[in-house]
């Protein structure tokens, strides 16, 4: 990694039912698990940018989550201009929608842009499928070209993502709407069941392989509640027998010297529910997995 790593803290739980994950950037700083890096012979600690949702009484979530989420496109496509690699820290897995259109706005100038979303859920309800409504239940559906068109258009009508280049890693909470559009779609997902037979590592290797075919290169998009509970408590939305975090950070400390990865983001922080701040820690270990130069003890 060649380039100075900055934060972004998506402060917002607009999209989820538990809205406590909007507080997971701002407690992340003030219990200090805002890593420092090893990078270009000197320590580094990168500056966070705090972007919070518009507070408007009278605006509905989708309102505030399109506003929110083309704030934050815009501050991830400026990073990306001024040669920063950013890693957006979440709030809501809705934030991912202007994540990722944001780094759209520069890769779709090299091709087409990879994806691997490491999640327990699908995320791939439309507002017509959705029966809670939850934004944070539709992001990889809205980067598909699919639903709201507030939220599928904040880069015109051309989709983020293409399917042939996305692939999900650790699924194993969904709804058979879900699992249709995605199968409609062609989106290669591989399950917990599958991981299971297979092997973490293998099925890491498939996903990378689809990602890494997108001519501009891909993006990694961690969902904490893909890891199982145990060892990752402070998430809304837990599943049980989740990825091994070991596994998962000996996976990201493989892509160390890769240069085609153009951002890193880690959702679904809820500090109210975290244990001893077990889940503050893997974050800042997953950012060093990927990230540090140096192999941490």
């Amino acid at each position: 990694m060649h380039r100075d790593i900055v934060f972004v803290g998506a402060a917002s739980g607009w999209g989820a039912q538990d809205n406590g994950c909007g507080d997971g950037p701002k407690t992340l700083v003030e219990r200090g698990y805002l890593p420092c890096f090893q990078q270009h012979d000197r320590s580094y600690c990168p500056p966070l940018t705090l972007l919070r949702p518009m507070n408007s009484p009278h605006a509905t979530p989708l309102e505030v989550i399109g506003q929110f989420c083309q704030q934050l496109a815009t501050t991830v496509a400026d990073h990306l201009n001024n040669q920063k690699f950013p890693v957006v820290l979440g709030g809501d897995h809705s934030c991912a929608i202007g994540t990722w259109s944001g780094v759209h706005r520069i890769s779709r100038h090299h091709g087409q842009l990879g994806m691997v979303w490491i999640d327990a859920h699908m995320d791939s309800h439309t507002p017509d499928s959705s029966q809670s409504g939850a934004i944070h239940g539709m992001p990889l559906a809205t980067l598909l070209g699919q639903g709201a068109s507030l939220l599928t258009d904040l880069n015109g009508q051309q989709a983020t993502l293409d399917p042939k280049h996305v692939c999900l890693l650790g699924v194993r909470s969904y709804e058979t709407a879900e699992q249709q559009l995605l199968n409609s779609l062609g989106v290669r997902v591989i399950s917990m069941a599958e991981i299971q037979k297979i092997g973490f590592s293998h099925a890491w290797q498939q996903a990378l392989s689809i990602a890494s075919t997108a001519k501009a290169g891909f993006g990694i998009s961690i969902d904490l509640d893909a890891i199982d509970p145990i060892e990752a408590p402070g998430v809304g939305s837990p599943e049980e027998n989740g990825i091994h975090a070991k596994e998962l950070l000996e996976a990201l400390q493989t892509l160390k010297q890769r240069d085609d990865i153009w951002a890193l983001e880690i959702a679904e922080y809820n500090p109210y529910r975290d244990h001893n701040n077990t889940t503050a820690e893997l974050m800042a270990q997953l950012t060093h997995a990927l990230l540090n130069e140096e192999t941490q003890p």
